[in-house]
């Protein structure tokens, strides 16, 4: 995939069909073992209503840790210059920052309203410690507590076993 987003990237196509593509590589990435039965982070709150629910995803969403729309602009100078490390650098990004976490919708309004777009500051700062940190914007949020949680052990509250 990152080949081919780095060829479309780097091509003389709108940025309107870019972005599209861009977009459609983004939510590929993230559903590629399952919309949530593969995602590895939730919130505890996500957890916990999806247990409630007896493994039903009703009221969850699949998010992005970094918003699109900057990973985008990440990935967008990278593939100006066609250069051979060009498709190393895209998927260094997408497999760093494009990465799923499930979250209510609740929780997903607590931080639409601060980063829905965007990225706190320290995101961009390479003298942060939180310089490229995916996660920034839900440790921001200090409502949403994200997990990581095993696949085998993901795979049960998911089915409502656990």
């Amino acid at each position: 995939m990152a080949r081919d987003l780095a060829i479309v990237m780097a091509s003389p196509v709108t940025e309107g069909t870019k972005y599209g593509v861009f977009r459609d590589v983004a939510w590929t990435w993230t559903e590629g073992d399952g919309k949530y039965e593969g995602v590895s982070h939730w919130s505890k709150l996500a957890l916990s209503l999806c247990r409630s629910n007896g493994g039903k995803k009703h009221g969850l969403r699949h998010e992005h840790a970094t918003p699109i729309k900057v990973l985008y602009e990440l990935v967008r100078p990278v593939c100006e210059d066609d250069q051979p490390e060009t498709v190393d650098a895209v998927f260094r990004l997408l497999d760093d920052l494009n990465i799923a976490v499930i979250i209510t919708l609740t929780e997903q309004r607590m931080l639409d309203a601060s980063y829905r777009d965007s990225m706190p500051s320290q995101f961009n700062d390479p003298a942060s410690d939180n310089y490229r940190n995916p996660m920034l914007r839900f440790s921001e949020c200090p409502k949403i507590e994200v997990v990581e949680l095993q696949p085998s052990k993901l795979k049960q509250i998911v089915r409502g076993d656990g």
